[in-house]
């Protein structure tokens, strides 16, 4: 049973390969919001833990939809392309929250971080604002300007606290939040992803970084530990307090595990 899950793992880490194409394509974004590189921005500290209790167990399933109650669908423009994104606040929620803005992996939608984030949310009265991607498959620098339409438009529906604003993606998406920590400019508090790593190509370095926590599983079939590695020290020289929090025998699958990382995640958050 075990071969088969990691067999079936491989042809969804392949297939997503071939269709993101996300360490190698050159990725752009529009020069609105965008941080300024700052070759004297002193570096970052970079350290490397494990934490063996972050495991999940194996999924007896890996069919996976999202199972979300009070979350709302809301469009928005980016230039003349419509999109959408979710957005989900405890009920009765009525002082400014922490906001954590949700990127989610290839071939899901913004629900999908919704669902992980949820109890999290629930227990510490956190905002949540999760992009739909355009295409289903995100990775690009972020441009600026969408997503601060995107977190003003959120502020006009939630009360929202812009000075604890924080970034969480899987995947994918967690390329997308580590670029948006070093490339757009924001009142990002912190950073955490799952399971991506960025191509350094695409890092410069900037002042005030935030820091960034990135959780990696030491069997991910998509993301090595030895280029996630080089990627945290890039990050780091660039100027990100980085910590790289390996979990032993974990695998790139998020969705048995989601809620726990999450928890996690906003531990940190709140220390910071």
């Amino acid at each position: 049973m075990r071969r088969l899950y990691i067999s079936v793992l491989a042809l969804v880490a392949l297939a997503f390969l071939a269709a993101t194409g996300l360490l190698l394509a050159p990725m752009l974004s529009g020069p609105a919001q965008m941080t300024v590189t700052d070759p004297a921005a002193p570096p970052g500290t970079l350290t490397e833990t494990e934490r063996p209790d972050l495991r999940p167990a194996l999924p007896a399933s890996l069919d996976y939809a999202p199972d979300v109650t009070g979350a709302t669908r809301h469009p928005v423009l980016d230039g003349i392309m419509p999109r959408t994104w979710w957005g989900y606040a405890p009920e009765g929620l009525d002082t400014p929250a922490p906001v954590i803005v949700l990127f989610h992996g290839a071939g899901r939608d913004g629900l999908s971080m919704i669902d992980m984030w949820q109890p999290v949310a629930d227990e510490n009265g956190l905002i949540l604002v999760a992009i739909n991607d355009a295409n289903g498959a995100p990775g690009e620098i972020p441009d600026g300007a969408f997503l601060h339409s995107v977190l003003n438009a959120a502020a006009e529906i939630y009360p929202v606290d812009r000075t604890r604003m924080f970034l969480f993606g899987h995947s994918a998406g967690a390329i997308t939040a580590q670029l948006a920590a070093n490339r757009v400019i924001g009142p990002w508090r912190g950073v955490a992803a799952h399971a991506g790593y960025v191509n350094p190509t695409l890092l410069h370095p900037i002042r005030d970084a935030p820091p960034i926590r990135l959780y990696l599983g030491t069997s991910d079939q998509i993301f090595d530990v030895t280029s996630a590695r080089i990627a945290a020290d890039y990050l780091s020289r660039a100027g990100h307090d980085y910590q790289l929090v390996l979990i032993p025998g974990h695998t790139h699958w998020f969705y048995e595990g989601g809620p726990d990382f999450a928890a996690d995640a906003w531990d940190w958050f709140a220390s910071l």
